[in-house]
């Protein structure tokens, strides 16, 4: 189904349409004049030197957001990006720091937060929303990333929540007192 769904707290869900307004609203940000330009966090993709990291970045990216809660392979992300695997790899992680597999999983369970936090899904349901089909693999990289589970991430206050990770150094985020 394509456009956007409702949302059982009346937003509507991220959706292929809102992906491509995020990538222009970057694009126009990336356009923007250097004195016009002021870093308030760590970049996320470093700076790819070449077409080709910058290819299979924006290939590897476009892929993983139009197919997050589905079947997502290493091999259609390279035939995307028109590379056998292990150059898309090479490129993909040099530009962004992290493997193809491993920024799937964090925008997987980044996008199960926010379920947990706007909606009342039960976790099995936020599970395979998020693109995981086993939920001891769920609850294991959710554990690995958060630093807590699924259900006890839910009963947690906003404050007393872990704060999201800032993806191009694994750091976290600084959080407001």
């Amino acid at each position: 189904m394509a456009g956007r769904r409702d949302h059982p707290r009346g937003r509507a869900q991220p959706g292929a349409e809102q992906v491509s307004h995020l990538f222009k609203l970057l694009a126009l940000f990336a356009r923007a004049p250097a004195e016009d330009r002021e870093v308030v966090a760590s970049e996320w993709l470093g700076r790819p030197t070449d077409a080709n990291s910058l290819g299979a970045v924006e290939a590897g990216l476009a892929y993983i957001f139009e197919n997050l809660t589905g079947d997502i392979r290493l091999a259609t992300a390279a035939r995307m990006a028109y590379m056998s695997e292990p150059t898309f790899s090479k490129y993909f992680k040099s530009a962004t720091g992290m493997t193809f597999s491993n920024m799937v999983k964090k925008l997987r369970i980044a996008h199960a937060r926010r379920l947990l936090d706007t909606s009342d899904h039960a976790i099995a349901q936020v599970a395979a929303m998020s693109g995981f089909h086993n939920m001891a693999n769920f609850n294991r990289q959710f554990l690995s990333e958060v630093g807590t589970t699924p259900t006890t991430y839910r009963k947690l206050e906003s404050s007393q929540k872990p704060p999201p990770e800032v993806f191009s150094l694994g750091l976290r985020a600084p959080v407001d007192d």
